[in-house]
């Protein structure tokens, strides 16, 4: 029993098995969803997941991927686009499995249907939460032909992973972000109202075009020898900064929308005005 879990533990922590964002990622844009959510959707998210923080669920979705009753999911947590397409464009790029935005759709109304149960709506609720925050990974919106970036083996700083696992978690550590409240602190202090309004738009296909184009112009951007120095990791923690930062505040967005009183869930989900990226 011993041997066993300690395979699964090595299996859980290696570099080579990527998740979007992390545990602490995703606890980082929970914290910065939390603290934007009007007033009275706090108490609403806060009674929908039995009064736990949404940082404790960020994650759900990747602790139970695996699991039999879940493997369906596994197709949820990324949009891929075809090389030399300029945009997601739902009709053409989600397959039949379904993909993150097809995710995002389908959980956004799942939330909000009075016919569903409780656990029901704590289920799309947990589900909602993370795949808006990993659709904001750059690379959860890849190719599909290297599986966004997982079967591209790479060198971070002399350590070996994958391409997929340096953006899900690999750039934080090496630059040094510090425990996730800090980092989240230090994030949402940053976010202006001037952001927050140019973040504004809540079509998930817009974000993932967002991050499909960040992912061809930075991610893949790495040298023939797979070896990511210092100034790689530099020049692309402002992008995860930013993105864990939009996914937050994006998220809150979207809950306000959705929870709130009076509003309309087809504008919520099916907005058409592109943003730039970054703000």
């Amino acid at each position: 029993m011993r041997s066993l879990i300690a395979a699964f533990l090595v299996l859980l922590l290696s570099p080579s098995i990527a998740f979007g964002w992390g545990r602490d990622g995703h606890a980082v844009i929970s914290e910065i969803a939390h603290r934007e959510l009007s007033p009275e959707v706090l108490d609403r998210v806060t009674e929908i997941l039995g009064g736990r923080h949404m940082a404790e669920v960020g994650a759900w979705a990747d602790e139970v991927r695996r699991q039999p009753a879940y493997r369906w999911s596994a197709p949820l947590h990324y949009s891929n686009i075809p090389p030399g397409e300029p945009a997601f464009v739902f009709e053409r790029h989600s397959p039949p499995e379904g993909c993150a935005v097809a995710a995002i759709k389908r959980f956004s109304q799942e939330l909000v249907d009075p016919e569903l149960t409780d656990d029901q709506r704590r289920e799309a609720l947990k589900f909602l939460i993370h795949f808006v925050g990993d659709i904001h990974q750059p690379l959860h919106a890849g190719f599909a032909h290297d599986r966004g970036g997982n079967d591209i083996r790479v060198e971070l700083l002399g350590r070996p992973f994958n391409l997929h696992a340096v953006w899900d978690s690999g750039l934080m550590r090496a630059a040094e972000v510090g425990p996730w409240p800090e980092y989240a602190d230090r994030l949402h202090a940053r976010i202006t109202d001037h952001q927050r309004g140019a973040w504004s738009n809540l079509n998930p296909e817009v974000w993932t075009t967002e991050s499909y184009q960040l992912a061809v112009t930075f991610a893949y951007a790495i040298p023939d020898d797979g070896k990511l120095d210092e100034e790689y990791v530099q020049r692309n923690i402002a992008i995860v900064d930013a993105r864990l930062s939009i996914a937050g505040v994006r998220l809150a967005q979207l809950l306000n929308e959705l929870l709130g009183e009076g509003d309309e869930l087809d504008a919520a989900v099916d907005g058409e005005a592109a943003v730039p990226v970054g703000g």
